[in-house]
């Protein structure tokens, strides 16, 4: 349903709002909070997409002394200026300290959550981005500067209460279905992890004799089965570069392929590439230090590598590379290479070459090797299948949220 009239606004991202809604400026409705204060007194808090939260533990803590961070209390507005970062925006649930690149702003006579929808809806955040400068995207910034004369509907407060509860409703339903779609993502991706330890350390041949290996991670196998220490089965090797070669990047789906194939932008471009090595198409490669987040497969294509990158060729004829990539995927999905990883840093390990040449693997017959590969690239192609299409649901879910949000505060749709 549509407000029964509409007047004019002469701005491009908002051409018109209803008759009796105004149109106000940043500045008009807030104070611009900035004093500074040290992150000992005020607990640190995150300006994130999913609005403001307490830093987590294992992040980044800052070295300085002093006043270094800017004070936020309870139902402040934050808004993280790297307007590249779009969408990380919220109240504060709590008083605490932000950094001093994000934006503090004091509600006045308005409706907090209102604009919390408000500036989080995609045509603002992009107005917002719009307004910034800078060299590069990830150097883009809108400084309060500009976002002060940015303006926005400013529905009656009785109005912007309405939309609230309107959208409180609404969105919360997209939310419960979101999560539930999401649930069934990690159903199946457990399922699949499930099936790949089942194949890998049982094989696929049915119940069968078993023996003992004394091993943490592999505490039994078939008794037909031999197991090794992976130095016996691969061996690193450091091959010279071809500079006019693309660069290959190991990602934690396993996926080892050329950087264009996936995406273009994001990555961290190197200016020296003297330590890098040739990975062929067909090396089982290792990130050593994502290893433990299932970063680990066999590359699709030649091309230059970085030196966190191991690239393993067989010793033996009776070594399957793919049968093997599902191994060191599964030795870091069920946690066992983060246990190696003493004293490293949280989201990270060193799974280093030296380290990966004397953990002991399991050694089907080579048949049997290549059959769990055909079986697994089967089951699990029908499980990443079913993936994608409920990813797809959830962001439809999640453009429908926007779409909602946008029209309600902007009054292209009157709540009742």
């Amino acid at each position: 349903m549509r407000y029964a009239k509409y007047k004019k606004t002469g701005i491009e991202w908002l051409p018109q709002v209803p008759a009796e809604w105004e149109v106000k400026k940043v500045r008009q409705c807030f104070n611009l909070r900035s004093q500074k204060v040290s992150e000992e007194d005020y607990a640190p808090l995150s300006v994130a997409k999913m609005g403001i939260v307490p830093k987590l533990e294992d992040a980044a803590i800052s070295l300085a002394e002093g006043d270094t961070r800017k004070l936020v209390r309870k139902n402040d507005y934050v808004v993280n200026s790297r307007s590249d970062r779009k969408g990380s925006c919220g109240i504060a649930p709590c008083d605490g300290s932000v950094t001093t690149i994000s934006i503090v702003l004091e509600p006045k006579n308005v409706v907090p959550r209102y604009i919390h929808y408000l500036f989080r809806s995609t045509p603002w955040v992009e107005e917002f981005y719009r307004n910034g400068r800078g060299i590069v995207a990830d150097l883009w910034t809108t400084r309060y500067q500009e976002m002060r004369n940015m303006q926005f509907p400013y529905p009656p407060l009785a109005e912007q209460e309405k939309i609230v509860k309107y959208l409180d409703e609404k969105c919360g339903k997209i939310d419960e279905a979101v999560k539930a779609k999401e649930r069934e993502v990690e159903l199946l991706k457990e399922c699949k992890q499930s099936l790949i330890a089942e194949a890998v350390t049982k094989g696929v041949q049915g119940k069968r004799k078993m023996k003992q290996t004394g091993i943490e991670w592999l505490p039994q196998v078939p008794a037909e089965w031999e197991v090794k220490r992976a130095k016996y089965l691969f061996v690193k090797h450091q091959r010279p570069v071809n500079e006019l070669c693309d660069i290959v990047t190991a990602f934690r789906d396993g996926q080892v392929t050329l950087r264009k194939n996936r995406r273009l932008t994001g990555f961290t471009e190197a200016t020296d590439y003297s330590g890098y090595q040739m990975i062929c198409k067909g090396d089982l490669v290792i990130h050593q230090m994502d290893a433990f987040a299932g970063c680990a497969g066999v590359s699709d294509s030649d091309g230059m590598g970085s030196p966190i990158l191991i690239a393993c060729l067989p010793r033996r004829e009776d070594v399957n590379v793919h049968y093997y990539a599902h191994v060191v995927r599964l030795m870091g999905h069920n946690g066992y290479i983060k246990s190696l990883a003493r004293g490293i840093r949280e989201r990270s390990s060193d799974f280093r070459y030296d380290t990966f040449a004397r953990q002991y693997l399991p050694i089907p017959p080579l048949a049997e090797q290549e059959k769990i590969v055909k079986y697994l690239d089967e089951k699990c192609g029908k499980i990443d299948e079913a993936v994608k299409a409920k990813e797809h649901e959830v962001e439809l879910l999640k453009e429908l949220k926007q779409s909602v949000i946008a029209e309600a505060v902007t009054g292209q749709r009157k709540v009742v």
